[in-house]
């Protein structure tokens, strides 16, 4: 199982040094995060302008699924920031929709009632991810949800994390890459984002 250690707010204690360690993260696969506050705060600030301009107010849903990983503590602070909803669905593998892990190819129903109910206008996830020793793909996971239900026109946004660059289904102008999207937005206080973010992964960002 990923370890986690979940951070206190970024930005609650102007006097933390900014280099500090706020969140240290440990992956099935052996790799390694480490983001000190000014990193964290840095990617917290660029997700929810993000997530501002795909239409996220106060309010509104945001869906995050995803495993214990570093992307859903920075999606969560975002929507605090926006004063938005954050739901939280994972996959079980009794196809239940639970908070706790990603780890079946089941739950479709349950995902797509879900959606249904909250109508998140962005969905955050992954295009895979190794848990007890088996690789997985959330994203395709949300595709299966969405597909041919009419649930599919509530979501105007979906933010795929690059793990395993794991092939999945990409439906153009509502797909984007997680990564992708945070180094297209802007840090209002940071002039060197990522310099203070390290990991040990072999994955390219």
């Amino acid at each position: 199982m990923p370890t986690l250690m979940t951070p206190m707010d970024p930005h609650a204690d102007p006097l933390r040094a900014a280099d500090q360690v706020a969140l240290h993260w440990l992956g099935d696969s052996g790799e390694a995060e480490l983001y000190t506050f000014d990193g964290l705060e840095d990617q917290v600030r660029r997700a929810a302008a993000v997530f501002r301009a795909a239409g996220v107010g106060e309010g509104d849903a945001v869906l995050v699924f995803l495993p214990a990983m570093p992307e859903a503590v920075i999606a969560t602070l975002a929507c605090e920031r926006l004063r938005a909803r954050v739901v939280i669905g994972s996959e079980a593998e009794d196809g239940a929709v639970t908070q706790s892990t990603v780890a079946g190819p089941g739950a479709t129903a349950a995902l797509r009632e879900l959606i249904r109910v909250e109508r998140p206008q962005v969905v955050v996830t992954a295009d895979a991810v190794l848990l007890n020793g088996r690789l997985q793909s959330p994203k395709a996971a949300v595709d299966r949800a969405l597909r041919g239900t009419g649930t599919d026109g509530t979501v105007g946004s979906v933010l795929v994390v690059q793990r395993n660059a794991y092939p999945v289904g990409w439906t153009p102008g509502r797909d984007r890459w997680w990564h992708q999207a945070l180094a297209g937005s802007v840090s209002r206080r940071f002039r060197t984002p990522m310099a203070s973010v390290t990991s040990s992964s072999s994955k390219s960002r």
